[in-house]
């Protein structure tokens, strides 16, 4: 008996999802990592954001290079006696401050960064996902999912290419 109500409760979910047209929808994947690795204008990008990457460090190499300069020079004039108390006092904070101001200048830097990739894969990341769309519609995909995403994948349609005819 309760066998019988196992496989009617079986058949009954089976029958719900044939009427609901979810066995007539596909499902893809994409590679994207290796589609995105592949692209021409993200190895632009990537340039770009590299040769930025080196300004903000040579900007943050002057800077630093100033501070230690003050600092050995601060040194300098502690070791032979030019300073006061007061005036060593006031080196010491002047130092804390400068070291402070380098903190901040690197924050500074690391936005920048941040910042500068964001804004130049956001035209990678619309047309990656305005070809998901159309790939998903011309070939009538009710999902596209990345294909790192999967737990176990035993085949399925992979749509890396065809996304990446329409990039």
């Amino acid at each position: 008996m309760r066998k019988i109500l196992q496989l009617s409760l079986l058949g009954a979910f089976l029958f719900m999802l044939g009427s609901t047209g979810l066995s007539a929808q596909q499902i893809a994947f994409v590679d994207s990592e290796k589609l995105l690795a592949e692209l021409p204008a993200r190895k632009i990008m990537m340039t770009e954001l590299e040769n930025y990457r080196t300004e903000l460090e040579k900007e943050l190499e002057v800077s630093d290079t100033e501070f230690k300069t003050y600092v050995a020079d601060v040194m300098n004039k502690i070791n032979g006696g030019e300073l006061s108390p007061k005036q060593q006092t006031e080196a010491e904070a002047e130092i804390q401050t400068k070291q402070q101001n380098m903190k901040e200048l690197t924050a500074q830097a690391e936005f920048k960064l941040a910042q500068k990739e964001q804004e130049l894969s956001k035209p990678i990341i619309d047309k990656f996902n305005a070809a998901l769309k159309a790939v998903a519609e011309e070939k009538g995909y009710a999902y596209i999912v990345d294909k790192k995403m999967f737990l176990y994948m035993g085949g399925g349609i992979d749509a890396t290419e065809d996304i990446k005819a329409k990039m």
